[in-house]
């Protein structure tokens, strides 16, 4: 673990960093840019099996990296005006610098108000299939690590919350972790897992069987771990088909459509309590696979659920198309020209 340095607009001032990121048409491009990566510390290794450490000795490189991690996001939660943390897990074919900056981005335009902690797993490496295959495996091998790093964010005293953004393969890794940490709650007997301090939680472009997520997700109760769940799809997604097709599933998360649902699945959608899916068939970059950032739209509503908490719908600012029961349409324009704060809002905490 360990901090790394994201520049927004180099050798631009405050004011016109802040003035430029509410406008439409920007008087100055913003380059985005990593400048610097400090590691802090490592966790020991696991299984304590191929540790060469004693078990003593393993005890104390833990307890030490721990004190260090939470000093570091202690002196993060002073800066900020909430004591809440914006997680962000990335997904297929991201190396570490690309998700990096995408999470600084987003929480430069939501306000800065919250920690930003990326949680970064080992994906990206080239070729089509390979490379899928590649990261797919690395997806399951971190689902422990996940898990690690949610339940040391739980256990500090100092954070109230913890949002969750997972992004394509991530989407499958935050959903494995979250399964199995509610697994082990109950087990435990501290029942449905809400001490987890699990906020909104936001799968984009989810590269996830729908069944599979059906399964583990509702019937397992995940839902209950947290305040809400909203899934963002879309049928221009290529990336998403091509799983589709690698996989000859019938429907992955990621592209779920109404018209392609037998009448139990839709019955189902509109059941399930404290789940919005948001269609964005909106066209975004060759693959349409990075719309969560890449599209100003989404990235509107992505900040009126994460920061604010909104539910869907125009009465409360987030003016959405009903569909059908929990399932809404985002458009292109959208707020379109009511304004209702899901542009960028800059507050001013300079860090």
């Amino acid at each position: 673990f360990g901090l790394v340095r994201v520049e927004l607009g180099q050798g631009t001032s405050w004011d016109t960093l802040a003035t430029n990121s509410h406008l439409r048409q920007r008087t100055r491009e913003l380059e985005v840019k990593v400048s610097a990566v400090h590691e802090l510390g490592r966790f020991p290794v696991v299984p304590a099996l191929v540790d060469a450490h004693s078990t003593s000795e393993r005890a104390e490189i833990e307890a030490a990296a721990r004190r260090t991690f939470q000093e570091t996001l202690h002196r993060w939660l002073a800066l900020a005006p909430r004591r809440e943390v914006w997680l962000m897990v990335h997904g297929y074919h991201n190396t570490f610098e690309k998700p990096a900056m995408v999470l600084a981005e987003l929480w430069h335009f939501m306000g800065r108000e919250a920690v930003p902690v990326l949680y970064s797993w080992p994906a990206g490496r080239g070729g089509l299939l390979r490379g899928y295959a590649y990261d797919r495996e690395s997806g399951e091998f971190t689902v422990y690590h996940l898990k690690q790093c949610l339940r040391l964010l739980a256990e500090d005293p100092q954070i109230e919350k913890i949002h969750i953004l997972a992004h394509s393969r991530g989407a499958a890794v935050c959903v494995a972790a979250l399964r199995e940490l509610i697994i082990a709650e109950r087990a435990a007997g501290r029942g449905n897992g809400r001490h987890l301090k699990i906020g909104q939680v936001v799968l984009a472009a989810p590269d996830l069987d729908l069944e599979v997520a059906s399964q583990r997700v509702v019937a397992e109760g995940v839902l209950e771990c947290m305040e809400h769940l909203t899934v963002y799809v879309s049928s221009r997604d290529k990336a998403i088909w091509l799983a589709n097709w690698l996989f000859d599933s019938q429907r992955r998360l990621g592209n779920v459509d109404l018209g392609r649902l037998n009448a139990s699945e839709r019955q189902l959608i509109a059941k399930v309590p404290g789940v919005d899916f948001i269609q964005a068939d909106l066209s975004s970059g060759f693959l349409t696979h990075s719309y969560f950032y890449e599209h100003p739209a989404v990235v509107s509503d992505l900040i009126l659920v994460l920061r604010d908490g909104r539910p869907a719908g125009a009465e409360h600012g987030r003016p959405l198309q009903p569909v059908s029961k929990n399932f809404w349409r985002l458009s292109a324009d959208y707020p379109g020209t009511r304004r209702t704060g899901g542009s960028a809002d800059v507050r001013g905490n300079e860090k």
